[in-house]
């Protein structure tokens, strides 16, 4: 067991809606966000408890959380940071793959001002998926 602090727990960033969270908490939000979309990529629509395209985009916007916050993070813990938010971002994208007709801006209905790359990305399969197609239709 590891019994060191975590240097990422004693940072605190304000983010863009105005709360203020440590940094810690700021990646691990991300990291349970997209182990959710993991878990749930060979789940139906059909099933209620799992989370659909407006999670989705929930979810991109808490990346943009997580940005602002590498922007605040000071230099004697910003490798670490960076480290951190790496890991979740390959495992993002593990299961999406770039939305090349702009599907997820036409369904969030919005250009978002945090539009970094993870809003070039759609999710390969999965309930968010399947409801973020039927803006095609």
């Amino acid at each position: 067991m590891d019994d060191e602090p975590d240097p990422l727990a004693h940072v605190t960033v304000t983010l863009p809606y105005g709360g203020v969270m440590t940094l810690a908490d700021v990646v691990k939000g991300w990291a349970k966000r997209v182990a959710r979309f993991q878990a749930e990529e060979h789940s139906s629509l059909d099933d209620p408890s799992t989370w659909g395209g407006h999670d989705y985009i929930g979810t991109l916007h808490w990346r943009g959380h997580v940005n602002a916050a590498i922007q605040q993070t000071p230099a004697e813990v910003r490798d670490l940071m960076l480290e951190r938010v790496a890991q979740v971002d390959e495992a993002f994208l593990a299961f999406t793959e770039p939305d090349l007709q702009g599907l997820v801006s036409r369904f969030a209905n919005e250009q978002p001002p945090d539009s970094g790359w993870w809003w070039q990305r759609l999710p390969r399969t999965g309930p968010a998926r399947e409801e973020i197609d039927q803006i095609r239709l």
